[in-house]
């Protein structure tokens, strides 16, 4: 072989290892990674805690006073009456002053017997399209198996609703555990968004029945795509390099 047949092979080796390393340095938001508790909202996260007032529609932040925020494994503060998002932080599926069952690492959302809604609003640092993933799974507090959770699971871009679901059931994949008619849903989808974009993901109260303190577990990312200046530019000049080592041969 050649020695410009070398280099052009060493030329796309070098350009595969970019393409990959574009794929994995994808900019990935993610509410329980970036989970915050305890104090105000750090500058530079884009995960906001709140909630719905009982139109389901006017957003408000939730305050540190409030006490509607919670973290499984450290402190339990929020009042099961109200609006509440929390975390479990411990590395087991905790008992907790009656908690609800949630995954280890999961985010919790739970509108309250109030009627309200709860909500983690992720307002976009970038312009670009976003893949955007949820998997909720019904919850059910951990001193009453007789109860589970009972919702509207939403996902709104801008106010304007693109998903929408109901949760009536109770499902722990950790032992397989299922109750009720529909104890889980997904979602997968891709969004257009501009700086200051919202994406909100809410658990809110149906009006079937108000027993919304009963939490849904959530498992949620919001992916950037990369620009086609990286890397499917990159995939070009690979293309246009087989095509040299071909015509080279």
């Amino acid at each position: 072989m050649s020695q410009k047949n070398n280099l052009s092979i060493a030329v796309l080796v070098v350009l595969s290892v970019l393409v990959f390393a574009v794929a994995a340095s994808a900019t990935v938001w993610d509410p329980a990674a970036q989970w915050w508790w305890g104090g105000p909202k750090p500058a530079d996260n884009p995960w906001h805690h709140g909630y719905f007032v009982g139109d389901g529609v006017t957003y408000a932040e939730m305050g540190t006073a409030d006490f509607w925020f919670t973290q499984y494994g450290t402190l339990q503060l929020h009042n099961p009456s109200l609006p509440w998002l929390g975390k479990n932080s411990s590395d087991t599926v905790p008992y907790n002053d009656g908690a609800t069952y949630v995954l280890p690492g999961w985010v919790a959302i739970a509108p309250g017997h109030t009627g309200w809604g709860s909500a983690f609003r992720w307002v976009s640092p970038v312009d670009g399209v976003v893949a955007v993933s949820a998997w909720f799974l019904g919850g059910r507090p951990v001193n009453d198996p007789s109860v589970w959770a009972y919702l509207d699971v939403i996902i709104r871009h801008n106010g304007v609703q693109i998903f929408k679901d109901t949760i009536d059931g109770f499902r722990n994949p950790l032992d397989g555990t299922d109750l009720g008619p529909n104890s889980e849903t997904t979602y997968n989808g891709y969004i257009n968004v501009s700086v200051g974009d919202t994406i909100d993901f809410i658990g809110l109260a149906n009006p079937n029945r108000l027993e919304g303190a009963v939490a849904v577990g959530l498992s949620a990312n919001i992916t950037l795509i990369p620009e086609p200046t990286t890397a499917f530019g990159l995939l070009s000049l690979i293309g246009s390099a087989a095509f040299v080592i071909k015509r080279k041969k």
